[in-house]
């Protein structure tokens, strides 16, 4: 399954994108890039907390299954929401704000993932702002954080301008512990 939702452009953002369809990489796809990055790294159980919007945007569950992950736990009235397993692995889908997107353990730290979505292939400077002020409030979001971690890390889409900004910010963010990570459509996570 893919982390794109493609989407035709509203009528003020037509033939703003490349090719025909808007392709939507939502934060809950990159939440999910985020944990597969995060197990391939070595993590055994990786906590996901989106907002209840986020249930509509992106079938993590869908996803999550398409990767071999079994609900085992249907506890949760959304249907996203519960424990999914994979072998010796874990995700725990909770939607509870507040407490950073993604956690997990990584070889012995405690890790924080604030995660935002957007539209990877547009050329509409409204978009293309929003895809900017995503990475602002992810590094924003950590730095007001809940709870101290050894790793802090804000993951936005992968884009020409995402790039840019984290090029800039990234001495600087690093200098106060936060790492930013730029998510392809193909789910490929890419450290600036």
């Amino acid at each position: 399954m893919t982390f794109i939702t493609e989407k035709s452009p509203p009528k003020g953002r037509a033939g703003k994108c490349e090719g025909e369809l808007e392709q939507h990489l939502h934060e809950p796809a990159v939440m999910l890039a985020m944990a597969r990055w995060l197990f391939n790294s070595g993590a055994k159980k990786v906590c996901l907390r989106p907002d209840g919007m986020h249930a509509k945007q992106f079938n993590m569950r869908r996803w999550l299954e398409s990767e071999g992950f079994e609900k085992t736990d249907a506890k949760e009235k959304t249907g996203d929401a519960g424990t999914y397993t994979r072998q010796d692995q874990t995700v725990d889908v909770r939607f509870v704000s507040g407490q950073g997107d993604v956690l997990a353990e990584l070889g012995g730290q405690r890790v924080v993932v604030e995660a935002k979505g957007g539209i990877i292939n547009t050329r509409h400077s409204g978009q293309k702002s929003r895809l900017r002020k995503h990475l602002y409030e992810a590094v924003g979001m950590l730095l007001d954080g809940p709870d101290p971690a050894d790793r802090l890390i804000a993951a936005v889409p992968l884009h020409p301008d995402t790039i840019k900004v984290a090029n800039k910010m990234s001495g600087r963010c690093r200098d106060v512990g936060i790492e930013i990570v730029l998510v392809s459509g193909a789910g490929e996570v890419q450290t600036v």
